[in-house]
């Protein structure tokens, strides 16, 4: 590289009597004021020696200015000195940063260094940041461990925040509002309704609901009764919510009355529970179900832009914590190898 720029640069010597001004005009054509023609980053290699120049009673020597204007967006100026070169950095204060200018600079040094220590090795192999900075990206920024409640699932951290502040606002919707020992009751008693309905562990329960107080109240009382949950947007089209409640062979459908009559085609039995009547006859304590951190919490569909949609299954440590090292086990039809 080294000896295909030193060729370069000698060749281009040979026309360096030519103007500035006349290359820009033959070439493009008129100026665009926005930014420097030609080139916008710019490497200036100069021999100027250093020392005082003395003349009869004149003495000559170079003297730092501060300099206003940025002829480029970006330049480097270097000037060789003996067995040295003072190398300085000319940028325009709108695209680049202080910061970004010192990084660059310690960049260019460590390629520098590097190039030295390599002289046969490939540019695009040589290292650009120091082993300090390598050191802070692969270690310390990657220190990503933390203590986490990996044994537990999401209604047990749910019911861990009811015992604390019981009375607190836990949600709000327009006028309405439910303090979180509300919302654990009212989830509770439609989990019970759930599970007299036949729904048992693992079960995919879908959930076709607007925004909603209910919709969280779904959401809740399906992982209470240790169900799966699978959201289905009132938006999608027709056919695709068909394809998701046929595929997941979803048993029970939680939706709104005023949805009743724009439901999707399937075999699942209804339920509009945004009538509370329904099940606020039931049960308000938590239902005796054991759910573990690594059984399904919810099912979502990708795009099916690349081919036929599949079903994601998100476990509730994965919720938690987006890492777990094993699966839990699904029904036949959704097994994790061929939906994931």
């Amino acid at each position: 590289l080294v000896q295909r720029v030193k060729d370069d640069v000698i060749t281009a010597s040979d026309n360096q009597d030519i103007p500035f001004e006349k290359i820009v005009e033959t070439i493009s054509g008129a100026p665009q004021l926005g930014y420097s023609p030609l080139f916008q980053v710019m490497f200036d290699l100069q021999k100027v020696p250093f020392e005082r120049i003395t003349m009869e009673d004149i003495t000559l020597e170079i003297v730092d200015i501060e300099i206003e204007v940025a002829k480029f967006d970006l330049m480097l100026l270097m000037l060789e000195h003996e067995d040295s070169i003072k190398c300085t950095f000319e940028y325009n204060r709108d695209l680049f940063s202080e910061q970004t200018i010192s990084r660059f600079s310690s960049y260019f040094q460590t390629l520098l260094k590097n190039a030295l220590n390599n002289p046969s090795e490939k540019i695009s192999n040589l290292s650009l940041i120091s082993e300090k900075e390598q050191t802070l990206i692969l270690n310390e920024w990657n220190q990503t461990a933390t203590n986490y409640p990996a044994d537990s699932s999401i209604p047990e951290l749910f019911e861990r925040q009811v015992a604390k502040t019981p009375q607190a606002s836990a949600l709000s919707y327009g006028a309405l509002s439910y303090t979180y020992e509300q919302l654990h009751q009212k989830a509770n008693q439609l989990a019970h309704l759930l599970i007299e309905k036949g729904v048992k562990s693992k079960d995919l329960i879908a959930l076709y609901m607007d925004r909603s107080i209910e919709m969280i109240i779904g959401f809740l009382a399906i992982l209470k009764a240790g169900a799966v949950y699978v959201p289905l947007d009132i938006s999608y089209p027709k056919n695709r919510l068909s394809f998701i409640l046929k595929d997941t062979k979803a048993s029970l459908l939680l939706t709104q009355t005023e949805l009743l009559e724009d439901l999707p085609d399937s075999k699942a039995e209804t339920l509009a529970i945004n009538d509370s009547s329904i099940y606020s006859a039931f049960n308000s304590e938590t239902p005796s179900v054991s759910v573990k951190p690594l059984d399904p919490a919810y099912v979502i569909y990708t795009s099916g832009s690349t081919g036929i949609p599949k079903g994601v299954v998100v476990p509730h440590r994965a919720i938690i914590l987006h890492r777990y090292q094993t699966l839990p086990s699904m029904p036949p039809h959704l097994k994790y190898g061929e939906r994931c």
